[in-house]
């Protein structure tokens, strides 16, 4: 059973309690000319030893070393730029089902026309002197999503929580290359959506982040379709490839509900396959004139 299918068991779907502003829509830009945001990000973990952490965090309650590092990336990605935010509260938590939460999620807008959705709550956010130094902070990542800008964004919040809950209650965590296949339904409830189940990839814009808690990395979900889900299960050693034929097409690897082309590398196997098929048959008959 997969991973996807074993969440669904275990969690309710549940409707959301929490109304997200409306985003800030993206500068228009030229018909044309996109503009492929990948700065070269480096945020320096701050110099200070376990004695220096542990007085802080005695000082200052509040202090929160790996959302301060988080922001401090995604600002040198989006500048001046103020995200709308959806901090989960211990109430709001609880409506969700579980206080077992992801502790809030963060909306940019990119010049390219999509949602930069990124969650808080994989990775050990608060100042503990256990976390300190530690190779990697918590599970050692945050989820990421990019959104068709024209769509509603909440569901992917609720996708989120259900992931994060899944992984603190059976410790698996995400990792690159992770297929997550669905059971044939939108991955966004009561629509006709084809993108059913998820891809993890390396979120190309926001690079390893070394914090006083350790190591994060950020994980980008990427919605694909379920023939897309089904080829990816019978050629699992071709993701790679699969991933970098979706750029030609969608280089920032946007998830779109609309979406209903299946990735060209599938129909180019295909081709392939009757090729050699057809190859295999001009010998046999060869063979047996």
């Amino acid at each position: 059973m997969s991973l996807w299918d074993r969440l669904k068991r275990i969690f309710k779907k549940r409707k959301p309690n929490i109304i997200v502003p409306e985003m800030q829509k993206a500068e228009e830009l030229e018909e044309n000319k996109p503009v492929i945001v990948r700065k070269q990000i480096y945020v320096s973990c701050p110099e200070m030893t376990k004695e220096e952490y542990k007085k802080k965090m005695e000082e200052n309650e509040n202090w929160m070393p790996g959302w301060e590092a988080i922001d401090e990336e995604l600002t040198q990605l989006y500048e001046e730029q103020k995200p709308e935010r959806l901090d989960m509260t211990w109430l709001s938590k609880v409506s969700r089902g579980s206080t077992k939460q992801l502790d809030g999620y963060s909306f940019y807008t990119s010049v390219n026309g999509y949602k930069h959705l990124i969650s808080y709550g994989m990775s050990e956010l608060y100042a503990k002197e256990e976390a300190y130094g530690q190779e990697k902070s918590k599970w050692g990542y945050e989820m990421t999503m990019k959104l068709a800008q024209d769509q509603d964004a909440m569901w992917a919040t609720n996708l989120m929580a259900n992931l994060a809950r899944y992984t603190f209650a059976n410790e698996e965590a995400l990792k690159v290359g992770m297929l997550i296949s669905g059971d044939g339904t939108p991955l966004k409830p009561h629509t006709n959506s084809k993108i059913t189940a998820l891809l993890v990839v390396e979120d190309e814009e926001l690079p390893p982040l070394n914090t006083l808690n350790g190591l994060v990395i950020f994980l980008q979900l990427v919605g694909i379709t379920e023939n897309e889900s089904e080829w990816l299960k019978q050629n699992s050693d071709k993701t790679e490839l699969f991933i970098e034929q979706m750029k030609v097409d969608n280089p920032m690897l946007v998830t779109d509900l609309n979406r209903e082309q299946d990735c060209s590398i599938m129909k180019q196997n295909n081709l392939e396959e009757k090729s050699a098929s057809c190859e295999m048959a001009w010998a046999d008959e060869k063979l047996n004139q």
